[in-house]
């Protein structure tokens, strides 16, 4: 049953791929939705499927509207590559999620299984020409399964998003045996992280010092009648396949 232990990290990797059965449905949203507040994106994904020999996806790519502000400043610490083979620490996380997954299929114990897998997203160091670097990790309980990916986030200096987080090197991904369908119920992601500190500014001559709140992601100051809109990419096989969805949104 080595392949079926496999599931819970191949479902996670293969859920956004243009091969899958169905495809999920994606939505987003902002907490709080106000336009200008530091805020938590909080993403939610259910009803994707992936039979055998589901293709590996090449890159997956998340963007965000142009006006969303990122300042790194919102998280103390970073993931470092050694440290991402096995723990990234409390103070570089960033995002924390589940996701909820049923595997069945003749070799499956019973003909169906599920598994529930926890996902934490951990700011690392940036490489050239990056904002900063992303971990990803992955781990289910039941089967002692880890796994970690780390992506980039850059800023777009044009167009209709102003940031990426591109993750494009899966290693070898597990894949699931002949004759099993993956089914994933249900993901979560939510993130955001903020951190309070001091500042010191001259205030007519003296100096004052007064606490600063960084968040990680602030909102755009407008609020356009659609929405803000996220966009996930998916290229696979050669081929690419965008989904948009839109958070609803209020003015201040």
């Amino acid at each position: 049953m080595h392949g079926v232990r496999a599931l819970a990290v191949a479902v996670l990797l293969l859920m956004a791929a243009p091969a899958v059965a169905q495809e999920p449905e994606i939505s987003f949203v902002a907490d709080p939705a106000r336009a200008g507040a530091q805020s938590t994106l909080r993403f939610d994904s259910r009803g994707g499927s992936a039979a055998s020999g589901a293709a590996t996806p090449d890159s997956i790519t998340i963007a965000l509207q142009r006006g969303f502000r990122v300042d790194l400043r919102g998280a103390a610490g970073r993931c470092s590559d050694e440290q991402a083979r096995e723990a990234c620490p409390d103070a570089a996380r960033v995002g924390r999620g589940e996701a909820t997954i049923r595997a069945e299929g003749l070799v499956v114990p019973g003909g169906s299984q599920s598994f529930r897998a926890s996902i934490e997203a951990f700011l690392a160091p940036a490489r050239k020409d990056d904002l900063a670097g992303v971990v990803i990790e992955i781990r289910e309980p039941q089967t002692s399964t880890f796994r970690s990916a780390r992506g980039r986030l850059v800023t777009v200096p044009d167009g209709p998003y102003g940031h990426e987080l591109i993750f494009s090197d899966f290693g070898a991904a597990p894949t699931a045996p002949p004759g099993v369908t993956i089914t994933l119920e249900r993901l979560t992601l939510s993130v955001g992280a903020r951190r309070t500190g001091t500042v010191t500014r001259r205030v007519r001559g003296r100096r004052v010092r007064r606490k600063v709140t960084r968040s990680l992601i602030t909102n755009p100051r407008v609020c356009p009648p659609a929405g803000w809109a996220a966009q996930l990419r998916v290229v696979a096989n050669g081929a690419e396949t965008v989904r948009t969805v839109a958070a609803p949104c209020r003015a201040r």
